[in-house]
């Protein structure tokens, strides 16, 4: 009986892997055949594919967003754009998604945003030696910096900016970077030494299509030569910048370029020329309340200074009032102040 036991559990033993091995080919899919193999692609190849393509649909939609001024729907496109290449590795995509929106962020003046970006682009440029890319994020993180008083970590970017654009033979990139060592330069005081280089960056800017750097370059411009009383030059970049600044329709930047040609002609005793400029400026000022603030402030003191004390005061009235509107205190103090200063009631 033990023995015939024994002989039962061997033969399950035998049998049991050969039943299971026929188990599992009866369940199993089919095999593919060698060109099936070949020609099927990885999942994740598929994933990343349609990944790329939403990716690029995000990027172009922020392009079309970002021209007709929907600025809020480009942004949200273009920084989904961002998290898809980052994961997708594609690192030239992502540093094109960020200059963007470095210069989206910069229009608006969001500077810890735009800075932000810049940096990002400027590490990835680095990591991949994007020369280029370099020069971009360089030079533009020095320009934010100038505008938020850093001169001295400005100019060793605006340096290392120029440096890789001579290397490379790179007009814009030297303009740029030229540009900002020119106001670095007049910010300083070296108000000789910032003419010389502004106007190399002029001539490197002329072969370029940077209308932004080459308004700013001008304006710059024509501020060093009105310090050292070379009005007539002055005068020539100032127009020059207006006339840029008119064609891409940047009004902060016509802003700038009627404010000097108004102290110029206001210099050469012109003072009215100097008063159809503020005219011009009140009326390009209509859709901006700030903007109406500084003309009617202008205007306060070009009347002052001409002796209508009437006009003056009609002036200071309406700054005044424009202050209560933004509700900006410090503005209305000082406008009440320099009012009673001059005995304008």
């Amino acid at each position: 009986m033990k023995y015939r036991l024994l002989i039962a559990l061997g033969s399950i033993a035998l049998t049991a892997p050969v039943q299971a091995q026929s188990l599992t080919e009866q369940f199993a899919p089919p095999r593919e055949t060698l060109t099936e193999q070949l020609n099927r692609r990885p999942q994740t190849d598929e994933i990343s594919i349609v990944l790329r393509s939403i990716a690029d649909q995000n990027f172009q939609y922020g392009r079309e967003e970002a021209a007709v001024g929907r600025v809020n729907e480009a942004i949200a496109a273009w920084q989904q754009a961002a998290l898809d290449y980052e994961q997708l590795q594609d690192f030239a995509s992502l540093g094109s998604v960020y200059e963007s929106l470095a210069t989206l962020y910069t229009q608006l003046g969001r500077s810890p945003e735009a800075e932000d970006v810049l940096r990002r682009r400027l590490a990835i440029a680095r990591d991949t030696g994007d020369e280029l890319g370099q020069i971009f994020a360089l030079n533009r993180l020095a320009a934010l910096l100038l505008v938020r008083g850093n001169p001295g970590a400005a100019q060793i970017l605006s340096l290392e900016a120029n440096r890789i654009a001579q290397q490379i033979g790179d007009p814009a990139g030297q303009g740029f970077a030229l540009s900002n060592l020119g106001l670095i330069s007049l910010q300083l005081g070296q108000t000789e030494e910032a003419i010389k280089q502004l106007e190399v960056a002029i001539d490197f800017l002329r072969r370029t299509r940077e209308p932004a750097v080459a308004i700013r370059t001008r304006t710059v411009l024509g501020d060093a030569y009105r310090t050292v009383n070379q009005p007539q030059d002055a005068l020539q970049n100032y127009l020059v910048a207006l006339d840029l600044s008119e064609s891409i329709a940047d009004r902060a930047s016509q802003f700038r370029s009627i404010d000097g040609l108004i102290a110029v002609y206001s210099q050469l005793g012109q003072p009215q020329i100097a008063l159809d400029l503020l005219r011009d400026r009140l009326n390009l000022a209509q859709a901006n309340p700030q903007q109406q603030l500084n003309t009617a402030r202008l205007l306060a003191e070009f009347f002052a200074q001409q002796g209508d004390r009437a006009q003056a005061a009609t002036y200071f009235q309406s700054a005044i009032a424009i202050a209560r509107y933004l509700e900006d205190r410090q503005q209305e103090g000082l406008l009440i102040s320099r009012q009673a200063s001059l005995g304008l009631r």
